[in-house]
């Protein structure tokens, strides 16, 4: 019955202090004797860091880089106004009609009435050309025949006939030469480089260059 009643008494011990505890605190539990305080309610306010927005890093500047420009060219304006580098160019077996009696009959009826199987002519020449360019080029553009045989080991050319008129055609000292200016330089049409504004003939001989002005020079290899 005693420790039944201390028992009571006790209880009752207890529950005033625990009302005591919580009248002190603050209307706030308490553990072991420590007030434990409950954290304020959140408000946008007090939203954490991470609860809120996430603060981005700032963009990092970038240096601008600048390529330099290209420099601007002025276009050259195109000169239509060159004139091309010309020459004359005559072919002629004149000296034949005189010598008419030394020709074959066969041929005889291939001879221009006037001897010109080409008058002088202005033709284009290129650079780098030969007195033996020009000839190629304008009787093969005129469809005019001309046979020549090549000479690998003089670097040369030599002109066997023209128009389908030969060397020795017309006796044994007949064949083609050329003259230019004026002049029969004396060596291979070949090695004769063409300059703008030249006269070159070609002629026929029936003696060895002496009846057309070019007394025994012989200059077409």
């Amino acid at each position: 019955m005693r420790n039944h009643k201390w028992k009571i008494i006790w209880s009752i011990v207890i529950i005033a202090l625990l009302v005591f505890t919580y009248w002190w605190g603050g209307n706030s539990p308490s553990l072991h004797g420590w007030t434990v305080k409950r954290p304020p309610p959140k408000t946008e306010q007090t939203m954490t860091m991470t609860e809120s927005t996430t603060i981005k890093a700032p963009k990092s500047i970038e240096k601008e880089t600048t390529q330099p420009k290209a420099k601007e060219e002025t276009p050259v304006p195109v000169d239509n106004t060159t004139s091309q580098n010309t020459c004359t160019l005559s072919i002629n077996c004149g000296t034949i009609l005189n010598n008419m009696e030394l020709l074959a009959d066969e041929k005889r009826s291939i001879i221009p009435p006037n001897g010109v199987i080409l008058s002088e002519t202005t033709v284009d020449i290129k650079q780098g050309d030969t007195v033996f360019d020009v000839l190629l080029r304008e009787t093969t553009n005129r469809k005019i025949h001309m046979e020549f045989t090549p000479n690998p080991l003089l670097n040369s050319s030599y002109i066997e006939g023209i128009a389908n008129i030969y060397e020795f055609e017309c006796g044994e000292l007949s064949g083609w030469m050329y003259r230019v200016n004026g002049v029969f330089p004396g060596y291979g049409s070949s090695s004769y480089g063409v300059k703008n504004g030249d006269k070159i003939e070609w002629i026929f001989t029936c003696d060895v260059g002496y009846d057309v002005g070019g007394g025994g020079i012989t200059n077409n290899r």
